[in-house]
C-alpha cells in the first residue's frame, strides 16, 4: 500500500482546513462564558418551545391516536343511501374536513382523522334528505378503536 492510502486502498483526501484569521479587534471571551453553537443551552431551549408548543396543542397524534374506520348508511329497507353525509363530532366541537365522510353510491363511507390518545367525547352523526337524523356517543378510545360502523336512517314520517 502506497504513501498517501488507507487500509481500503482509496486516496486519502488533503487536509482543505483553512486556520482563519480574526476580524475584529476585540478580546476572546472567556471559556467559561463561551458556548459551542448548537450547545446545550439551544437544546434545552428548543425543547422548551417544543413542550410549550404540544401543551398548546393539545397531545398530539401517535399510536392508536386516529379515528379511522368506514360503514355503510343503509334505509330501515336495506338500500343503501348514497350521499348521506356522515360527521364525527369530538367534544361537542364542529367537524373539520377530515372528520366527514359522504356516503358513495354503495353507501360506504370512510375516516382517517386524527384524534387525542386524551379523554375526549366524540359523537358520530348521519343525515340525509328524507331521513331522519343518527346520532352514536363514543369515548374516545371506542373511537380510536373502532373499524366498522353500519348505520341505519329511518325515513321521515310525513304528515298525512
Amino acid at each position: 500500500m502506497g504513501e498517501g492510502q488507507v487500509a481500503t486502498g482509496y486516496p486519502v483526501p488533503p487536509n482543505m482546513r483553512v486556520q482563519r484569521a480574526r476580524s475584529s479587534a476585540s478580546p476572546l471571551r472567556s471559556p467559561l462564558t463561551r458556548h459551542p453553537p448548537g450547545g446545550t443551552g439551544e437544546r434545552v431551549g428548543g425543547l422548551v418551545v417544543l413542550t410549550l408548543v404540544i401543551g398548546a396543542l393539545g397531545c398530539p397524534p401517535y399510536g392508536d391516536a386516529w379515528i379511522h374506520f368506514g360503514g355503510t348508511v343503509r334505509s330501515t329497507t336495506g338500500d343503501a343511501i348514497p350521499g348521506a353525509r356522515v360527521e364525527i363530532h369530538v367534544d361537542g366541537k364542529p367537524p373539520r374536513p377530515d372528520e366527514v365522510g359522504v356516503a358513495n353510491d354503495s353507501g360506504h363511507f370512510s375516516f382517517f382523522a386524527s384524534s387525542c390518545p386524551c379523554e375526549f367525547q366524540a359523537e358520530v352523526v348521519a343525515v340525509a334528505p328524507g331521513y331522519a337524523r343518527f346520532r352514536k356517543s363514543l369515548s374516545g378510545k371506542e373511537a380510536n378503536r373502532l373499524e366498522t360502523l353500519e348505520i341505519t336512517l329511518a325515513p321521515l314520517r310525513t304528515a298525512q
